[in-house]
């Protein structure tokens, strides 16, 4: 994850995608999800969370979005390379045509 230094104007995705995983967390059932393959990650988040809803700090629902849009991005992603290499299977090996007439 790549975090800019104090005083950046912008957030970056990893920051945008770090704060979705907070707003996530607040809400009730976000105790139990997993955002990262790394459980100390997973248990950092829930417990920075739990740090926020404490202080009576809620991010709002429109931080959400970021997930959900990095999710499908991903979602995408995986689905066009499975398309991209079924199609250049078909290339590199192609089906034999069958003869004009012939029961398959």
């Amino acid at each position: 994850m790549r975090v800019n230094v104090p005083g950046t104007i912008w957030l970056g995705n990893d920051e945008l995608l770090l704060l979705s995983w907070l707003a996530q967390a607040q809400q009730v059932l976000g105790y139990t999800k997993s955002f990262h393959s790394d459980a100390t990650l997973t248990l950092a988040v829930v417990h920075s969370a739990g740090t926020l809803n404490a202080l009576g700090i809620q991010l709002p629902p429109l931080t959400l979005q970021h997930a959900t849009l990095v999710e499908e991005a991903e979602l995408l992603s995986r689905r066009e390379r499975r398309v991209r290499r079924w199609l250049l299977s078909r290339v590199r090996n192609p089906e034999p045509a069958s003869p004009v007439g012939a029961k398959c």
